[in-house]
Order: C-alpha cells, then sequence, then structure tokens
C-alpha cells in the first residue's frame, strides 16, 4: 500500500529495459511486474471509458508509463498530469516529448483546465485530503465526464484500530480509509452520479504479494536495501491484510452529471 513513486521502481522492473512502473499491478493474468502494471492502467482506462480523443488529467502519473499507454492503446487526446516527484515529472516528460498535446508538471494549474476524464492510479489513498481532490475533480470535468481510479476501503468501520495502525503504516491519511458504502455516500453527496465499485482484492493485493516475495527471494542480496525491505513489508501487509479481509482493492468510477452546475 505505499505509494507508488515510493517503491524501489529499479529492483520490481529489473530485467525490463524501459520499464519504470510502481503500481501495484493487476495479477489475473500477469507473469511479470510490468505486464501486471499495465494491466492494473488498462484496467482503469477501460472502466473510465476511455475513448479516442477524449481529454484526461491523470493525478499523480508517476513516472509516465500509463500516460504512454493511454495514448498508444486506447488514442487518448489532450493530457495533462499532476504529480509530486520531481525526478517522475523529468521521466514522465522524456517519454511524452513526441506528443505535442501533453502537459506534466507539480503544481495546481491543470485543475484550472476542463477534462472529459479525471484517473488516479494507484495513489488516491495517499490524497491529502482525499475529498478536496474529489471536489476538484467534479469541477475539472466536462458534463458527463467520469473520475476514475484506484483505492483502498475498509471492510467496516468498527475496528478503529485498523484505520490507524494502516495509516501510520503506509503514510495514508486515516480519514481516507472509509468503507465502500461510506465512500460512494461521499462522492454521491458531492454530486457525482452512476458510482461504480469493483473488487479487486486477490487480483492486486493478493498478486503482488505474491510477486514480491518470489523476486525478492530472487535478487538475493539487492533486496536487502532500503528500497527491497519496503516492498517486502509492502507484501506482507496487503497478504495479512487480504487474509483477515479487513481492507479492499477497489476499482471506483463516478460520472459528473450533465445537469449539475458547478462553480469554478
Amino acid at each position: 500500500m505505499t505509494r507508488g513513486v515510493e517503491l524501489d521502481r529499479e529492483l520490481l522492473n529489473r530485467g525490463f529495459p524501459g520499464s519504470n512502473w510502481g503500481n501495484l499491478g493487476l495479477w489475473s493474468d500477469a507473469q511479470t511486474y510490468p505486464a501486471a502494471c499495465e494491466a492494473l492502467a488498462t484496467r482503469l482506462a477501460e472502466r473510465a471509458q476511455l475513448l479516442p480523443g477524449c481529454s484526461v488529467l491523470d493525478v499523480g502519473f508517476g513516472h509516465g508509463d500509463q500516460l504512454l499507454l493511454w495514448k498508444r492503446r486506447f488514442q487518448a487526446g489532450r493530457i495533462a498530469g499532476i504529480e509530486v516527484d520531481e525526478a517522475g515529472v523529468a521521466e514522465a516528460r522524456r517519454k511524452m516529448a513526441a506528443f505535442d498535446d501533453v502537459k506534466l508538471g507539480i503544481g495546481d494549474g491543470a485543475w484550472t483546465e476542463r477534462f472529459d476524464r479525471v484517473l488516479a492510479l494507484d495513489c488516491a489513498y495517499h490524497f491529502d485530503p482525499r475529498s478536496r481532490v474529489f471536489e476538484r475533480a467534479l469541477q475539472a470535468l466536462n458534463p458527463g465526464g467520469v473520475l476514475a481510479l484506484t483505492d483502498l476501503v475498509l471492510q467496516n468501520d468498527r475496528e478503529g484500530w485498523i484505520r490507524s495502525r494502516l495509516a501510520r503504516a503506509c503514510a495514508i491519511p486515516a480519514e481516507n480509509l472509509l468503507t465502500p458504502q461510506a465512500y460512494v455516500r461521499e462522492l454521491e453527496e458531492l454530486g457525482f452520479t452512476d458510482v461504480s465499485v469493483e473488487f479487486l482484492d486477490d487480483a492486486v493485493l493478493g498478486g503482488f504479494s505474491r510477486f514480491a516475495l518470489r523476486h525478492l527471494r530472487q535478487a538475493g542480496l539487492r533486496a536487502c536495501s532500503a528500497g527491497g525491505l519496503k516492498i517486502l513489508a509492502t507484501a506482507a501487509i496487503g497478504a495479512w491484510l487480504r487474509r483477515r479481509n479487513r481492507v479492499h482493492y477497489v476499482l471506483v468510477t463516478a460520472r459528473r452529471s450533465s445537469a449539475i452546475m458547478v462553480s469554478r
């Protein structure tokens, strides 16, 4: 559950030149880390109904691998992106240099524009506050536009210790850890409609845990680095939460109604 940019990308992508993915991946059919990451980015785009020519705001684009995928496979139109990691911004700009309709940066300037899709791949649980990002997404979306993101939710809200420990261990604002019902309610109260939640527990949490443990064994001494230990901790936490059914990994989509008015 560590944010993608905090995982050791070099260790995870070892053996795959040019690959710099940093998410937990979708492991339903994938056999390698880049393939799993690409599968999760693909699933997000499909659920968002990313059509050719759609304008996209990617909030937390990492090193830009998903941007290249969305351009090449889905023929996305204009893309803007916001990222907090300067190295990620530089790498993503290099990858997307061939496209003159891509604008990537660290500041909040992109929120002043309008988009058909607002996407967040494996990073929404770190937004602080996430509720404010949802508000800004509603404002940034064109009527009928779609917000799509992957996130973590709690099985229930009766075990406060799970929320507090997970928040501390994974640097997640505690208020971001909601039940699926509360998550949907928050989006609907803001004005989103057609909110959908897809559960990807074993395909993401279980899959990443199995991959990471196998990958680190193969890496040998390289796995003893700080990055390797962080990957190991992420895998262990994910495996425990998956077995205990305390936390779910979800893909959420919501639509901005064409009827509502949003102040800018």
